[in-house]
């Protein structure tokens, strides 16, 4: 399965729900899937995160980023050195986002095969960011896996 089907048939169906409020003007996104399959893409940190949660203060503006995340499918998981890259990547991107609009903290959310793991990262001090894991959840990946979890949870 290619990282953007990952994306767009698992990840964002399960987590959108999760983030999304219209009243609010709050919006889940996956911002790259252009880009998500291309396994050469720039290893920077000027290209952009595969998702990010944005909050519009009023509908006219661009918004303020406060979630990033990114995600790699679960043929990826082997490769260490893109699955901790991502991970670099979102501290990267929520530090700035801290110091751009002088935010208290944000969110990452960083998806590994069926795995999704949550952080919250802070500025704790000047110059100090802290990166906390927050949850860490495995995600059914077929309809088999939905039924075992179900009977898990029931009995």
């Amino acid at each position: 399965i290619s990282e953007t089907a990952f994306i767009t048939r698992y990840i964002l169906p399960a987590l959108q729900p999760l983030f999304d409020n219209h009243e609010r003007n709050i919006r889940f996104e996956f911002s790259c899937t252009d880009l998500a399959d291309n396994h050469k893409r720039s290893s920077g940190f000027n290209s952009c995160p595969d998702c990010t949660i944005t909050i519009f203060q009023h509908q006219t503006d661009d918004g303020v980023n406060v979630e990033f995340g990114e995600v790699k499918r679960q043929s990826m998981t082997g490769n260490h050195y893109l699955v901790n890259w991502d991970l670099v990547r979102l501290g990267v991107f929520c530090k700035n986002a801290i110091d751009e609009n002088k935010l208290s903290g944000n969110l990452a959310i960083h998806v590994v095969g069926p795995y999704i793991t949550f952080y919250l990262i802070k500025l704790h001090a000047d110059g100090l960011y802290m990166m906390t894991e927050l949850a860490r959840l495995q995600c059914p990946m077929s309809v088999m896996e939905c039924l075992l979890t179900s009977q898990t949870l029931v009995g």
